[in-house]
Parts: structure tokens; sequence; C-alpha cells
């Protein structure tokens, strides 16, 4: 659409892909000897586990707080996995 600044997007875009890799890479090295299982209240980083290797156990389930059969299950599943690790999210009033 841009034939007068074709290059100058082909060197931004080049840049951001040499960005990008520079992230992942250090992702993947920071992420090699972790622990692979840690625990959120909302599913939101299921692509980011995929893409390195984790496993997520979400606390909600469908939307909702889990009952406190879940909540055991939970606890069991943890301390089967050795999570050492919980995100939360603080509210904002």
């Amino acid at each position: 659409m841009d034939k007068e600044n074709k290059s100058y997007y082909i060197q931004r875009c080049n840049k951001l892909k040499q960005e990008i890799k520079a992230v992942d890479d250090t992702l993947r090295t920071i992420l090699k000897g972790a622990d692979k299982s840690f625990m959120i209240y909302h599913p939101a980083l299921s692509y980011f586990a995929r893409d390195y290797g984790l496993h997520q156990i979400s606390i909600e389930a469908g939307g909702k707080e889990p009952s406190p059969s879940q909540l055991k299950e939970l606890m069991l599943t943890c301390k089967k996995e050795g999570v050492r690790v919980i995100f939360v999210q603080a509210r904002v009033r």
C-alpha cells in the first residue's frame, strides 16, 4: 500500500523480530532449570505455559471459585507437583 516506504517497514519488522527472538531466548534460558508447575487464580498464562513447557494450575474453574473439595484437590496436586510459585492479582478498588 505504501511502496515508497517499503524498505522502512521491512527494516522495522526485522528489528521487531530480532527483539522478540531475544526475549524468547532469554525466557528459554531462565526457564531451563525452573520448576515446571505454577498456580494461578485465573488461567491467564495458558499460551505462555504451553509455549515454554510449563504446567499452569488454575484455581478458578469456569469463572467460578473452587468448592472446598476442589480446593483440596488443588492442594494435593500442588504438593504432588512441587508447586512453589503462585501468581495472584491485586484487586483494584
